[in-house]
């Protein structure tokens, strides 16, 4: 079923920008807002009167969704097909960013939440390194990131033998699986529901030295900042401080500070601006860090030689 869409070019052109994040065709976009209709009330408004300002794309209505649309423009049918479309666009584009993402992704939330509730575990397919891999996991929590961006799925996995964090809009394929459950909770997730860290951080640190422009960077870039967590309760917890070798002097300069996060996570963020900060502890990420820049001097070189 064909069905002719007029929309205003920049809502058209906000939407591609967004699908791209997710590798998705605007076709399938509307299929899929199609599929979670009952999570929407459509938001009717007057389209801008001038032509030039629009654009008309036709989209196909899959198989799948051909009997829901009919009910659809059935119910209302006081208006047209292109009007109802667009109210429920308007009605997406209103909702918070996370929220979007659990539209798009309705048919693989629902599979995991019923995976979470079945008490099974799940063969999911996920997209790593631009490649899909599968893993097999025993699904817990469906969480989202502090600052309603993103969501997670928050799962045991079987080749890693350990919990990892899954982008809802990263997982491929959803399927069954048979693999007996081992019921695995060593108390990560009372820290999950408690504060959720994608990188499921709990009980890592590193010791992070700033300078005066480093520390306004890590209060202006938030994305995949790590939790700040108090010196002084490490410097007091001795097997903790074992590792971060804080001193007396260190709980004195506010340059110093300590994060709750793994080592991948404070390379992705503190690369970002790490000639205003000195990697403390631990070692083995400051060597990561170092490696990383004696590679890119090394192809700088080769452009110069």
């Amino acid at each position: 079923m064909k069905v002719g869409l007029t929309i205003e070019k920049d809502v058209h052109e906000r939407i591609e920008r967004e699908l791209k994040n997710y590798d998705l065709k605007f076709n399938t976009f509307i299929n899929r807002l199609i599929e979670s209709s009952e999570d929407l009330v459509p938001a009717y408004s007057e389209i801008d009167k001038d032509k030039r300002k629009n654009k008309t794309v036709n989209v196909l209505i899959n198989k799948r969704n051909k009997r829901k649309w009919n009910n659809i423009i059935n119910e209302q049918k006081d208006r047209h097909q292109s009007e109802i479309l667009r109210g429920y666009i308007v009605s997406y584009l209103s909702k918070p960013l996370n929220i979007r993402e659990l539209i798009i992704f309705n048919s693989t939330v629902r599979d995991i939440k019923n995976a979470i509730f079945n008490k099974s575990s799940l063969k999911i397919k996920y997209l790593k390194d631009a490649k899909g891999e599968y893993r097999i996991v025993e699904p817990y929590r469906i969480k989202t990131t502090p600052k309603e961006e993103y969501n997670y799925l928050v799962a045991y996995c079987k080749k890693k033998k350990d919990f990892r964090s899954f982008r809802i809009s990263r997982i491929l394929e959803v399927k069954a699986s048979k693999s007996e459950l081992e019921q695995k909770n060593n108390g990560i997730l009372k820290r999950v529901d408690k504060y959720f860290d994608a990188f499921l951080s709990y009980g890592e640190y590193v010791k992070i030295k700033f300078n005066d422009d480093g520390l306004k960077s890590l209060k202006k870039i938030t994305l995949n900042r790590p939790l700040e967590v108090d010196k002084k309760t490490m410097y007091k917890n001795k097997e903790i401080n074992k590792i971060l070798k804080l001193d007396e002097t260190e709980l004195k300069d506010n340059h110093i500070k300590v994060f709750e996060c793994t080592e991948a996570q404070a390379e992705v963020y503190f690369f970002q601006f790490l000639e205003k900060v000195l990697i403390m502890s631990p070692k083995s990420l400051r060597d990561t860090m170092e490696l990383r820049l004696k590679k890119a001097i090394g192809l700088i070189d080769q452009l110069d030689n």
